[in-house]
């Protein structure tokens, strides 16, 4: 998913992201411009959402999921 991530921020779209733990790879991102939160909340997506790409480790029932639905 990051690696779509750095493609979609280089190609000038808005992205955004979270992930459950801090790593190397949220960094990178962070580095890059892209914002990256820390576990996950409703209040980290934007009003307006054209697409959400999440790894299959993300549940159903995740609030970000069901509030971008």
């Amino acid at each position: 998913v990051s690696a779509a991530a750095k493609f979609l921020h280089l190609q000038e779209y808005q992205v955004s992201g979270s992930d459950a733990v801090e790593s190397e790879i949220t960094q990178e991102l962070r580095d890059m411009g892209i914002p990256v939160f820390h576990g996950n909340d409703t209040c980290n997506l934007p009003d307006k959402i054209n697409l959400v790409i999440y790894s299959p480790a993300v549940p159903d029932d995740n609030v970000e999921r069901v509030k971008a639905r």
